[in-house]
């Protein structure tokens, strides 16, 4: 499993990828926050908290068994969980169903949605999670 670099997780086939699966209804909506430097205590940290209590009384041997105990955890929202059990290269596959126009600006924003708006994908962003408007 290749991880992504600081540098790759605001690129055109990640956020290609996120968009392809709100445009096939596999997922209604993408959110991607990027912390900032010297922020990172947050809900999630929170949230897996109180997963880290769950799993530590528990011995889960099976990703059922791991889906069901996150799924019945005491936190809110409650979660939803799916499997995405393989995918391929998708940016070999992408590659030339993209625009020639490179992505511009976007390091400035810290926060995406990609969600669709009357049956279009939609990319919007904001500079900060806890901004209200999205650009």
């Amino acid at each position: 499993m290749k991880m992504l670099t600081r540098r790759e997780n605001k690129n055109r086939y990640l956020l290609s990828f996120f968009a392809a699966l709100v445009q096939m209804d596999i997922l209604q909506e993408v959110v991607l926050s990027f912390l900032l430097v010297g922020h990172t205590g947050n809900e999630v940290d929170q949230m897996f908290s109180i997963l880290t209590q769950e799993f530590r009384n528990s011995e889960i041997k099976s990703l059922p068994e791991l889906i069901q105990k996150i799924c019945d955890a005491p936190v809110k929202p409650k979660p939803t969980c799916e499997s995405l059990w393989w995918t391929w290269d998708w940016k070999s596959y992408v590659e030339d169903k993209l625009s020639n126009k490179d992505l511009q600006n976007h390091s400035f924003y810290n926060c995406f949605q990609i969600k669709k708006v009357n049956g279009m994908t939609k990319l919007r962003a904001k500079p900060l999670p806890q901004d209200t408007v999205w650009t």
